[in-house]
């Protein structure tokens, strides 16, 4: 329950805060996120919106994003024709390898918008939606910078990690499975050493293809794919309230 009271008590510091401020519609509507949330329904019937960043580099404190990506899931369905996809000028020079993973041309970014405009655009799309990515901590470290330098404060939205979920959900037999790299974290609970999978190892072991691998689309449709399969797995283990998923994935 700190996963959800924590973070509550800090958003209703912030809309107190800032409701006098001046602010584009995405971000004040993202001070709402968590108005509505209700943590005791069945995740299905939950609205996600499952989303990917690329970006120059690895480093949220100096790197910049070149592209987002989304796709929206409601009743454990994903709606195509509900897609988030755009490039963004990081208004740097781009390495050259990073050029080579997600394949934006610097003459393409250099044209497109900043990334003021497009994650102005981007929390508009989402709205209250609860957010989900693999490895979310990357995702989220990179768009609070962006947030908290422009409106003082980071996304509010309900973040959950598919990472996590993908292993404890779609793996539970991990320390004997080969497809997933293990990287030792520690000792889990239990004495078992909890393990890593990366999307390309958990798209693998699903047998589903990623479509244009390192691009915000592609990657965010992988993932969505994957996440429906998670909301699957937890229904048959009959943990599929939306507070479950929070305690095991929740950021």
């Amino acid at each position: 329950m700190v996963r959800v009271i924590l973070p509550w008590l800090k958003n209703r510091y912030l809309k107190v805060r800032n409701q006098h401020k001046v602010l584009p519609t995405g971000a004040r509507i993202n001070l709402t996120a968590r108005d509505s949330l209700n943590i005791f329904q069945k995740a299905r019937c939950a609205r996600y919106v499952v989303f990917d960043i690329e970006t120059t580099g690895f480093d949220a404190t100096r790197d910049r994003i070149v592209g987002i990506g989304a796709v929206r899931i409601q009743n454990g369905r994903i709606r195509t024709g509900e897609s988030f996809n755009q490039i963004v000028n990081p208004k740097i020079q781009m390495s050259a390898e990073s050029v080579k993973v997600h394949r934006i041309m610097p003459q393409t970014a250099l044209s497109a918008p900043p990334a003021s405009k497009v994650i102005d655009a981007f929390l508009e799309y989402v709205g209250r939606d609860i957010l989900v990515a693999h490895c979310a901590g990357f995702d989220v470290g990179f768009l609070n910078r962006y947030m908290k330098q422009r409106y003082g404060f980071g996304l509010q939205n309900m973040v959950l990690d598919a990472m996590p979920l993908s292993r404890i959900f779609l793996l539970p037999d991990s320390e004997q499975n080969p497809t997933c790299r293990i990287k030792m974290l520690g000792e889990g609970r239990g004495g078992r050493a909890q393990h890593r999978c990366t999307l390309d190892e958990m798209a693998r072991y699903l047998g589903i293809v990623i479509h244009k691998r390192h691009t915000g689309i592609g990657d965010s449709l992988a993932t969505g794919l994957i996440f429906q399969r998670i909301l699957a797995k937890a229904e048959k283990r009959h943990m599929d309230r939306l507070i479950h998923l929070i305690s095991l994935g929740g950021l």
